[in-house]
């Protein structure tokens, strides 16, 4: 999509597949009547290619991208109870992160999560909702593995902020995460004193 990669507000892209998926494409009405999905749009876009100032765009958001992926990276890897990935990123949209585990069966970053929302008016988005499908060629033990590791982790999005609005909300995250393993806890281990507001 040129949305990630020119400009927000450019509702366009495009699609790679093989040819027999591309002829089928072709043949819906919804594309033939009206010369493409996006016909304006597209022409300009097709305009942007042949110039080249895609090109130059891109090579802009490369290095901003590498410089915020880094810059988030080396905030967050300060506290090391965050499992961060071993080789920092070097550019792309979003930084996962895993929560440490419990021994006693409850969800760390769920409970962190309500903490954020009701003390520090903080959001960040859970791993699982940001990948929907497991892939059906892996058995049931498999699935359950891969289910259980994205609901311990979050996404966080650095793309679109500047690097001074990176640094403040990394700083904040880490503040409260630091906060949270500081509350008192009751004799199974669960944090107390907020409401978690998550299943």
């Amino acid at each position: 999509s040129f949305t990630k990669i020119f400009s927000p507000g450019i509702r366009c892209g495009w699609i790679e597949a093989p040819t027999y998926i591309i002829q089928s494409l072709t043949k819906h009405g919804y594309i033939r009547s009206q010369g493409g999905c996006a016909p304006f749009v597209g022409a300009i876009m097709t305009e942007a290619l042949k110039s080249q100032i895609c090109n130059q765009f891109l090579k802009k958001l490369i290095t901003s991208y590498s410089r915020k992926a880094k810059l988030l990276y080396q905030i967050l890897s300060k506290e090391p109870l965050l499992i961060l990935p071993p080789i920092p990123p070097t550019g792309g949209y979003f930084l996962w992160i895993r929560f440490p585990e419990s021994s006693l069966g409850f969800n760390v970053r769920d409970e962190f999560m309500s903490f954020c929302k009701v003390r520090k008016n903080i959001i960040f988005m859970p791993g699982n909702v940001c990948d929907p499908c497991v892939p059906d060629d892996v058995n049931d033990k498999q699935k359950l593995l891969i289910t259980k590791a994205l609901s311990q982790c979050a996404r966080l999005c650095f793309a679109y902020l500047s690097e001074n609005d990176i640094r403040i909300g990394a700083e904040a995250l880490l503040d409260a995460f630091r906060d949270f393993v500081k509350l008192p806890r009751n004799q199974k281990g669960r944090w107390l004193d907020f409401s978690p507001t998550f299943a």
